[in-house]
């Protein structure tokens, strides 16, 4: 499985080549902005892993890789692993690529980029590990369109006439218990981070087991 990985990432080297200078780049010009700075390596570490993630089953899609390795007498659970590994490291290796130059930036809001960088990993996973499990059950057309609706799903939120929640019994209970549970998350920030590691792992996982068992009954043609 390792060593098919390694051939995934092989073979999507253009597109790993294509984005890192333009994450560097951008890594690089937020470096002396402040608020940039803060902010902005979670969110290139996110765009840069679902923009792998996208283009590595977009190049399979066209090719048709699944038929050509089913054919080969290598477990589908391998199969999967390995893309599923060489996603998780290139998640990584954007993490490392854009936050390390945060590091040597003197400013207060900068110096949390290690907790910036925790998060974006994080968020990365989940969303790569959520389109896999999508992709390998329904196909490249299904991952990709579930990406445009959870992507408009984040502006959900601003339709929701939040003024006529005040007052209501329930939405102050539910914003209590919110407030309550986030305010003990940033007094024990070790346990957080602890427990955040652990669900993103358990989530990562589920997605890599439910992907091989569904694409190991997937019929390809």
């Amino acid at each position: 499985m390792i060593r098919l990985a390694i051939c995934d990432l092989s073979l999507q080297r253009r597109s790993l080549l294509a984005e890192i200078p333009v994450l560097a780049l951008v890594a690089v010009f937020f470096m002396s902005m402040t608020r940039g700075a803060s902010g902005m390596p979670m969110v290139l570490i996110i765009v840069g892993s679902w923009a792998y993630a996208l283009r590595a089953a977009y190049e399979d899609d066209k090719s048709d890789m699944w038929v050509f390795l089913r054919a080969l007498p290598i477990p589908p659970a391998h199969i999967v692993g390995a893309r599923f590994v060489s996603t998780a490291l290139v998640v990584l290796l954007f993490a490392v690529l854009v936050s390390c130059p945060l590091a040597f930036v003197n400013s207060p809001e900068a110096r949390s980029w290690p907790w910036l960088m925790g998060i974006g990993i994080a968020l990365g996973l989940a969303i790569t590990g959520l389109f896999q499990m999508v992709y390998f059950r329904f196909g490249y057309r299904a991952a990709s369109s579930w990406f445009r609706y959870v992507f408009f799903a984040f502006f959900i939120p601003a339709l929701v006439p939040w003024a006529r929640l005040k007052g209501n019994p329930l939405a102050e209970r539910m914003a209590a218990r919110l407030v309550a549970a986030l305010t003990w998350l940033a007094a024990h920030p070790a346990a957080a981070a602890a427990l955040a590691a652990a669900l993103i792992l358990l989530l990562y996982l589920s997605a890599w087991s439910y992907s091989s068992r569904t694409f190991a009954r997937k019929e390809l043609t």
